[in-house]
């Protein structure tokens, strides 16, 4: 992106990454909220002066693509175009929805002045007995949701210079024989380069936006691809760029053919690499991907046959899983509840009855994550119930979340027992070779239950059994797990923290968060912090202090 912009007046280099940043979205903690070209921007939205008047922006190849003309009228017109694509009223994240207020863009805020405009975003963040307030509105805006656009914005302005570079419209060749010599090095030639940022691996993906087949790029830190394996890690899905797999997929989405049982096929191939993805990496990296392919899906639901829309209806089902869980893993639990219940009622439309069984054990893993034990024991009893014709390994599942019930409740026998059937359904499924299970319950084999009894332990104050359990399941988790690391590793915090060894509890957290970082999983970054709060309560030893001074730079470092 550095290199799009226009030369300063004042010397012939691209300005660095950080003096770009420094004008386009406040960055420092003496920054005002509303700092920036951005910010400027979306709060003018329709000053056209004041459009003009952000001098990085108006230069930007994806502006210079939509202008008529030099005038600068006619660079304002097309900033406002772009802001408007990166804000489209149908794209569900709550960044999307407060910046859509601000601008004056959603119903019953155009017209409003700024202060109005903020306490009606504030319904955006909070529930609706407990809105944010105006000053909540604008620390979150500064801290999520200008770097958030920042990012989209980033992604469009390098899709507009690849095909500015390549002469066509295309964001990237749609062969794979242009090599990058920092992807090659990493052993990414196939399918990943590195971007302008020396740190920053972009991984292309084939998914649908906008009604064409593209490759999406997904830019990833070259730190977390190496500690998630490397080459190793998406050569699966060099399988998904063959040319005549593209172009039946390509006239599908665009809409000249209807869609087949092989344009289902190649959905579902990309919904198990966007898991294995996700199982590695965490979503920070992924989840645009997966929202914009299960946008596509959902519209090929609408113009199938009847057999068709059934298969596709399903798939559906399952991104949609996908997608609420990576809400639920970013700490955003009312997005996650709107997936989750969309996600049942396509299960359900598509007469998927394991598939639906398997979502409610899915809805009481966040009613558990809620502080909710009394809904997770209801849905997971219900799943449980024999109505849905689950297979071992789901049933399982349902049965270790009934456990986790269990244990919040202070019933360590029941919970045992349920612990006990986990495991035994489980050694079923493994004696039959798993070869019924369906794919959306490839994670949960025997070698998973043990951290679940591990948390069961914390939750029921067996300090001592958790720490055992959780050292054993680190030990026995394949390296390239990063993000189960982190879980595993963070759960072992709590035990110790249990336990009475706050320096061991701090300095095992302080190894979660590092990778928790990359990862995004942002909803167990907030309970690590509330773990720090306890126990900086209780002692002021080093380790602590380290805790805490680590998880001050996890905002910056989230939100960039």
């Amino acid at each position: 992106m550095i290199r799009t912009v226009a030369m300063s007046p004042d010397t012939d280099d691209p300005p660095t990454w950080e003096e770009l940043r420094s004008r386009v979205i406040p960055i420092g903690p003496q920054d005002r909220w509303d700092d920036g070209e951005l910010p400027r921007a979306i709060l003018h939205l329709d000053d056209h002066a004041a459009l003009g008047g952000c001098e990085l922006l108006v230069r930007l190849a994806c502006v210079e693509r939509r202008r008529l003309d030099e005038a600068g009228a006619s660079r304002a017109v097309a900033l406002r175009e772009v802001l408007l694509e990166l804000l489209p009223q149908t794209l569900d994240h709550p960044c999307c929805a407060v910046l859509r207020v601000l601008a004056g863009l959603e119903p019953g805020s155009a017209g409003r002045m700024r202060e109005e405009r903020q306490r009606l975003a504030g319904d955006r963040l909070g529930p609706p007995r407990h809105p944010a307030t105006p000053r909540t509105v604008r620390r979150r805006v500064k801290a999520e949701c200008w770097p958030w656009l920042l990012d989209r914005l980033i992604e469009l302005e390098t899709t507009e210079r690849r095909a500015l570079d390549a002469g066509a419209s295309n964001p990237r060749p749609e062969t794979t024989d242009q090599l990058s010599a920092a992807g090659v090095d990493l052993g990414l030639e196939l399918w990943a380069d590195a971007s302008r940022e020396a740190d920053v691996v972009t991984i292309w993906l084939p998914v649908a936006v906008d009604g064409r087949l593209v490759l999406m790029p997904v830019r990833v830190p070259r730190r977390t691809i190496l500690k998630a394996g490397g080459a190793a890690l998406l050569a699966p899905i060099a399988g998904l760029f063959d040319a005549g797999e593209h172009e039946r997929v390509a006239s599908v989405v665009s809409g000249h053919s209807r869609a087949d049982i092989h344009a289902v096929e190649h959905f579902e191939a990309l919904l198990a690499h966007f898991r294995k993805l996700d199982d590695l990496m965490g979503p920070r990296h992924l989840h645009g991907a997966v929202q914009s392919t299960l946008g596509v899906v959902d519209g090929l639901c609408d113009s199938a046959e009847p057999p068709v829309r059934r298969v596709l209806l399903s798939v559906a089902a399952q991104y949609e899983q996908l997608n609420a869980w990576m809400w639920l893993d970013r700490g955003e639990s009312a997005m996650a509840q709107r997936r989750h219940d969309r996600a049942l009622a396509r299960a359900t439309e598509s007469g998927n009855q394991p598939l639906a069984g398997y979502l409610l054990a899915c809805k009481a893993l966040q009613a558990l994550e809620e502080g909710d034990p009394v809904t997770a024991m209801v849905l997971a009893s219900e799943a449980q119930s024999g109505k849905w014709a689950l297979t071992p390994a789901v049933e399982a599942l349902a049965a270790e979340r009934e456990a986790r019930a269990w244990a919040r409740t202070g019933k360590a026998d029941d919970c045992e027992r349920k612990l006990d059937d986990a495991a035994r359904l489980l050694a079923r499924s493994a004696d039959q070779g798993r070869a019924d299970e369906p794919p959306w319950i490839y994670y949960f084999v025997e070698e998973h239950l043990p951290a679940q009894r591990g948390v069961c332990y914390a939750r029921l104050g067996q300090a001592g059994a958790a720490i055992s359990v959780f050292d054993e399941a680190l030990a026995n988790l394949p390296g390239e797990y990063v993000r189960d690391r982190a879980w595993y590793l963070f759960w072992s915090a709590e035990a110790y923290a249990l336990g009475n060894e706050p320096e061991q509890a701090a300095t095992v957290a302080r190894d979660a968060v590092r990778i928790l970082i990359d990862a995004g999983s942002d909803g167990i970054l907030d309970e690590a912090r509330k773990l720090h709060a306890r126990l900086d309560q209780a002692t002021s030893v080093p380790e602590v202090q380290e805790l805490g001074e680590l998880l001050l730079t996890t905002s910056d470092q989230v939100s960039t």
